[in-house]
């Protein structure tokens, strides 16, 4: 594993489809950029469900995100991450990407915040 200036193409997979999902209006926008796993768990969610879970994914985590740290080990990268909602209250996340098919897709991510 290294570390890298700038971010790396996991980190910028990631923050493109934090870009795409806050302009995209359905799931369906955002599954091919999510990991074969995770789009499978999506697809199978009844729809209201499917809803819901998209309506979180475009609100959560806020933006902007900042990359902090990233590992690429083969095919597996893993990154760290902040952000700050509107009460100013940081996030730190911990963001699993993977690539498949040589694109870098989200696996899995965990975000928690410091309550004051």
């Amino acid at each position: 594993m290294h570390a890298q200036s700038g971010p790396g193409p996991a980190a910028r997979a990631y923050l493109d489809l934090r870009a795409a999902a806050g302009k995209a209006t359905k799931a369906d926008a955002v599954l091919p950029q999510l990991s074969a796993n995770y789009r499978r768990v999506v697809a199978g969610m009844p729809s209201a469900e499917r809803d819901e879970w998209f309506l979180r994914f475009k609100r959560f985590p806020p933006t902007p995100v900042t990359i902090q740290a990233q590992a690429v080990a083969g095919d597996r990268g893993a990154l760290g991450a902040v952000a700050r909602d509107a009460a100013h209250v940081k996030w730190s996340g911990r963001i699993e990407m993977v690539r498949e098919g040589g694109a870098w897709k989200l696996d899995d991510e965990t975000w928690s915040s410091e309550h004051r």
